[in-house]
């Protein structure tokens, strides 16, 4: 696999309103609470936000989600991101947030991500969990995350990582 990750412009505003569209996407995103897009392409100068893309049969690369990190504090970052919801259950949110974790851990020297998940959005709890995330709170509506490369660095993760570059990685 070949994941692009290039840098939000206003031009993917289409892609978020696409998402956000999608009844299911919005309720395990925000529970439907009303939110505003233009967040997703005006952000800090300390954020990280990305558009995913993976390279298709034709060379060329396709859009299929974002994925961001909220600057909090010196090597704090808030994490989300979502995909296309004609890619749900494809597998490539495992993929690409594993990918791009392994970017932002290579990037920044001890980097704590930290994410809230609602309690109704199961399956992205199990695979936050299998990537080493962990609850750190908990209130009536989510779970609160926390992640560190140590934890990252478990035997889930390295079985994905060969699965996208193709070797096996110590």
């Amino acid at each position: 696999m070949f994941f692009q990750f290039r840098p939000a412009t206003i031009s993917d505003l289409p892609l978020y309103k696409h998402c956000f569209a999608n009844d299911e996407f919005h309720y395990m995103l925000y529970n439907r609470e009303p939110i505003n897009i233009d967040r997703y392409v005006n952000h800090g100068k300390d954020d990280f936000v990305f558009i995913c893309s993976i390279k298709n049969t034709q060379d060329s690369f396709v859009d299929f989600g974002f994925v961001h990190f909220y600057y909090k504090e010196e090597n704090n970052y808030t994490y989300i991101g979502g995909l296309i919801p004609e890619y749900f259950n494809s597998g490539l949110g495992v993929y690409t947030s594993i990918a791009i974790l392994d970017y932002m851990f290579s990037q920044i020297d001890k980097l704590v991500i930290t994410t809230g998940v609602f309690k109704h959005n199961i399956r992205s709890l199990k695979m936050l969990n299998k990537m080493g995330f962990y609850q750190i709170k908990e209130n009536d509506n989510k779970h609160i995350l926390k992640l560190t490369k140590d934890e990252f660095n478990n035997n889930f993760v390295k079985h994905i990582r060969k699965k996208i570059y193709g070797i096996k990685l110590l």
